[in-house]
């Protein structure tokens, strides 16, 4: 793994609920409830309102989260195309990880 992904999962991890808010959006875009669901369904956890509103505005500035209009007059949360790449990083550690917990419970 080159250095520049270690400094992006640095950036990710340093930062509650990035990881998780990444890896929720990565499968579609979605309004803040929405998204604050979704990561109850997906992980079992959300984080409080204010935290959670605080995370997605770092994200913004950070230049990994974009609102847009849905066409139906909501804003949703979407990744950007460098968020998408962070994601997909993310995906294949957890993929590692599953199947590394799977090997350990085999044994």
């Amino acid at each position: 793994m080159a250095l520049i992904h270690f400094r992006i999962l640095e950036q990710v991890f340093r930062h509650s609920w990035w990881a998780s808010i990444l890896l929720t959006l990565a499968d579609r875009q979605l309004r803040y409830t929405e998204l604050a669901a979704a990561l109850v369904e997906r992980w079992g956890a959300r984080p409080g309102d204010g935290h959670l509103s605080k995370a997605l505005k770092q994200m913004r500035q950070a230049g990994l989260v974009n609102q847009v209009d849905d066409g139906r007059g909501y804003l949703t949360w979407t990744l950007t195309a460098e968020a998408r790449q962070r994601a997909e990083m993310l995906a294949m550690i957890e993929k590692a990880l599953e199947e590394g917990q799977r090997s350990i419970d085999r044994h």
